[in-house]
């Protein structure tokens, strides 16, 4: 193989590699763009919940598990907190047997 032909060779696959790229950065900003902010999509599945599930207090982990994250696939748990506390939600820890200092979440009308 000549010279030519392995860097013309070398050429393609890198473009092929530079439109995969493309591809998936695509299909990343879309995923950005249909984005919703967490205190909205917390204020959903709040109204989504049935009311005899609804006032009792959350983990943050169930809250993790159920939203969207902006560039992943779920939001970290700093910003869920701060998202909570903007909405009216308040923590407390709960000591009792079994809970051995759990941070549970309130929602405003508990």
């Amino acid at each position: 193989m000549s010279y030519i032909q392995n860097f013309m060779e070398q050429l393609n696959n890198h473009a092929v590699d530079l439109k995969q790229m493309q591809i998936e950065h695509k299909i990343q900003d879309a995923h950005i763009a249909q984005y919703k902010p967490l205190t909205d999509q917390i204020i959903e599945l709040m109204k989504s919940t049935p009311p005899q599930l609804l006032n009792r207090p959350w983990s943050m982990a169930e809250l993790v598990a159920r939203l969207d994250g902006k560039y992943r696939d779920r939001p970290h748990a700093q910003n869920v907190g701060k998202a909570l506390r903007i909405i009216g939600w308040n923590y407390r820890r709960y000591w009792s047997k079994g809970y051995n200092g759990t941070r549970l979440w309130l929602p405003p009308a508990f």
